[in-house]
């Protein structure tokens, strides 16, 4: 097991944080944090210390809400696989609860997020020193220092006097299978499948978070589905989050951009979306949030682009607006083949199911990397075709 499929045997100690430190951690660069890393080791208080430095210089745009605040950070798996800040905002403006609860809230930035929202907040975490960490940062919330256990949910509940339409129930499940990563429901920790009755008996809603590699089929296949969020931030998407609600009656399906806050909802909008094996004017590219949720189609029919039998690829002879959902290039030329004939100029190489690789295609030709411009290297069965392509802004 290497160490990113674990905690770290050494995690940032909380107590020896002492005075000014987060102005003085505020007023490292980068060559000093190195420094200092290779003068103390694993020494403390430099440790913990340097660990809040570090913190706050890589991972600055990440945590943006909290580099200025007292907020400790781990070291670890725990840090890596958090939330952002915006993601975790995000996720608590699904919800309108005034008691929150969170089975596993590792370094509890969606804990923090939550208890924003609510009156009473439980964090559940098993790992001690991640535990000790939240009770800092999360003073008035409870927090459990344990794996999620039923009963001690239920003994909250019945100390706090928490109604069932007052509660939302979080879970952020475990998603390895023996250190391997899995992305299968079965296969999660807690398992969601398992205890969403036990949840929603309890709890008004129950919000989950999922990796974006999870099945969109599966995760509807949840009990009472209310709506199901694929979340993108910079094009990429991040997390899948799901809504579960005892009156639910559909599932809504919808995109989410964190940065500029645009959304594609799924409608009921009917029609076939028109094909094309040559590219037009025009070639539009999903961002891999719209190809996850499969709505790139609902936007095909709407702005009357053609499919192509590339990917997800598609085509227009009128200019696509601006979107934070796709990207829009300028075709310059098309060839048939995988032969490229074009100019040697600094470009951008994407090869789509041809025996290439875009490093392989780009080593062969001696090409050089480039912005603007791009090659599209493309192959469908036998249909071959290498598009010469200008990004537009």
């Amino acid at each position: 097991m290497s160490k990113r499929e674990k905690h770290p045997d050494k995690q940032v100690n909380p107590d020896v944080l002492q005075g000014d430190w987060l102005e003085n951690a505020l007023k490292f660069s980068a060559s000093e944090l190195r420094s200092a890393r290779l003068k103390s080791g694993l020494a403390e208080p430099q440790f913990s210390f340097l660990a809040q430095v570090d913190a706050r210089l890589s991972l600055k745009k990440k945590f943006d809400a909290l580099v200025r605040k007292e907020w400790v950070f781990p070291v670890g798996l725990a840090l890596e696989q958090s939330s952002s800040c915006s993601a975790a905002t995000f996720k608590s403006t699904l919800i309108s609860p005034k008691h929150t609860v969170d089975l596993c809230a590792g370094m509890g930035i969606d804990s923090w997020a939550l208890s924003l929202k609510s009156t009473n907040h439980l964090a559940f975490e098993k790992n001690s020193d991640l535990a000790k960490l939240l009770s800092v940062n999360l003073p008035n919330a409870h927090v459990v220092g344990d794996s999620f256990q039923i009963d001690l949910l239920d003994q909250w509940i019945a100390e706090i006097g928490v109604q069932k339409q007052d509660l939302c129930i979080y879970l952020d499940p475990d998603r390895r299978v023996s250190g391997v990563p899995s992305f299968s429901l079965s296969d999660t920790v807690p398992n969601l499948p398992n205890i969403q009755s036990a949840l929603l008996e309890r709890a008004n809603t129950v919000l989950s978070k999922h990796s974006p590699m999870a099945s969109l089929a599966e995760l509807q296949g949840l009990d009472h589905v209310r709506s199901i969020c694929v979340v993108q931030d910079g094009g990429e998407c991040k997390e899948i989050v799901v809504v579960q609600e005892v009156a639910s009656t559909c599932v809504e399906l919808e995109l989410v951009d964190l940065k500029t806050k645009d959304r594609v909802k799924q409608t009921s909008e009917i029609g076939q979306v028109a094909s094309s094996t040559e590219f037009l004017e025009y070639l539009i590219q999903p961002s891999a949030g719209l190809s996850k949720s499969g709505l790139h189609e609902q936007l095909a029919r709407k702005f009357n682009w053609s499919k192509t039998p590339f990917g997800n690829l598609y085509t227009s002879t009128e200019a696509p607006q601006s979107s934070p959902f796709y990207r829009s290039y300028q075709v310059l030329s098309t060839s048939i083949g995988l032969k490229y004939k074009g100019e040697r100029v600094p470009s951008a190489v994407e090869a789509i199911g041809t025996p290439f690789t875009s490093a392989s295609f780009r080593r062969k030709y001696k090409l050089r990397e480039g912005e603007s411009h791009k090659i599209f290297v493309l192959q469908a069965g036998k249909t071959k075709r290498i598009v010469s392509s200008l990004k537009m802004e």
